[in-house]
């Protein structure tokens, strides 16, 4: 009952392609439309999704794993088998399920990317006990959290950072305002689990932007500064009243990503940007940005891993960062860095930089992981 239940959702929410997958030296695990941008000849792509290719889905009904329940991987197996490429990339790298396949394709070359921030809660590195996760290369953010995908797959790492940082180049233009990013989802949609079994309600989980908006809010109003909200989605109407509900002083401009299609842009555009803990925030430090790390979250969800640059052991307070929701620390924070030059704020806070998130400069050598 369970298993028809999955399909019948799938069936609402995907579409249905009936061509037939043709064999490729390379294939995209979990592809999606914003990779067009990696310039690759002759792929596949296996896009489960949002898509369903009927063909796979007939193959796949002589897979022992579909009937022992396991639809995913029975869909993925049967795709790889079919298409037999030469290398596998994903960008997906915390789907705990691509680990899996090497074992049974030892002859494919697997690549995997780091494409986000990671944690311990419903993250990746929550799968301490999955054993036979194996991996060619994991390609990540810094040296440090490359040695925590090391404690659970078998697996070369090579640091480059964020692949999709790497690829947009610096803008450097006329900087104004101070951009805050978001991270809301909304509460039908939300549901957080902390890897000590732990419910961690809505409330709780966002807790820290109820009290840090308004903080920016009077912060903007005092300094006389437009405050911008990087939108987390797409028109998302919820997503802007629960900032034009907190921003009761300041100037806000409410960034939807339908209108700004480069968050890269944004940040470099930024004369100061804020967040908790987003992925964007790391990648705008590791462009020099001038850039708050207000990492406040981690004692609402119980998981040390949402402290700044985890699992870097960095203290508690930093020039640019802290732990701890203290309005009078945040305050603190907000002036002594805005009032800095770009220059001063990157000589002052380069060793920490270097260590958040690599640079890699080289296009080629980037480009050359795609041959």
């Amino acid at each position: 009952m369970k298993k028809l239940l999955i399909i019948f959702k799938l069936i609402k929410t995907v579409k249905f392609s009936f061509k037939i997958p043709a064999k490729s030296p390379f294939l995209f695990y979990d592809f999606q439309e914003r990779f067009n941008v990696i310039k690759i000849k002759d792929f596949e792509k296996l896009n489960f999704r949002n898509e369903i290719n009927c063909f796979i889905l007939i193959l796949n009904l002589f897979n022992i794993y579909f009937w022992m329940g396991r639809l995913k991987f029975s869909y993925c197996y049967t795709y790889i088998k079919l298409i037999s490429p030469r290398i596998i990339y994903t960008f997906s790298d915390n789907d705990i399920l691509f680990y899996e396949f090497k074992k049974f394709f030892p002859k494919i070359i697997f690549y995997s990317f780091q494409n986000g921030s990671r944690s311990i809660s419903q993250d990746i590195f929550e799968y301490k006990k999955v054993k036979d996760l194996n991996c060619d290369i994991i390609f990540t953010h810094n040296d440090y959290i490359a040695k925590e995908y090391q404690k659970i797959i078998k697996t070369k790492t090579m640091t480059i950072g964020s692949y999709f940082n790497n690829i947009n180049p610096k803008v450097n233009t006329k900087k104004k305002n101070i951009t805050f990013i978001s991270q809301f989802k909304e509460r039908k949609d939300f549901y957080f689990k902390n890897y000590k079994d732990k419910i961690i309600t809505w409330d709780n989980y966002y807790y820290p932007e109820k009290i840090i908006v308004p903080l920016l809010d009077e912060f903007c109003y005092r300094n006389k500064i437009s405050l911008n909200i990087c939108a987390r989605f797409h028109s998302n109407k919820d997503e802007k009243f629960f900032y034009e509900s907190k921003i009761l002083k300041a100037n806000m401009t409410f960034m939807d990503k339908r209108e700004y299609i480069n968050s890269y842009k944004i940040i470099d555009q930024t004369k100061m940007l804020v967040f908790i803990d987003s992925t964007l925030g790391y990648e705008s430090i590791s462009r020099h940005n001038k850039t708050v790390a207000l990492s406040v979250r981690s004692k609402f969800v119980d998981d040390e891993s949402f402290d700044f640059g985890w699992p870097i052991n960095f203290e508690k307070k930093g020039f640019f960062w802290t732990n701890e929701l203290d309005e009078e620390e945040i305050f603190k924070l907000l002036y002594q860095n805005y009032l800095m030059t770009d220059e001063d704020w990157f000589n002052k806070n380069k060793n920490f930089i270097k260590k958040v998130m690599h640079v890699e400069n080289s296009l080629s050598k980037i480009n050359s992981l795609f041959l």
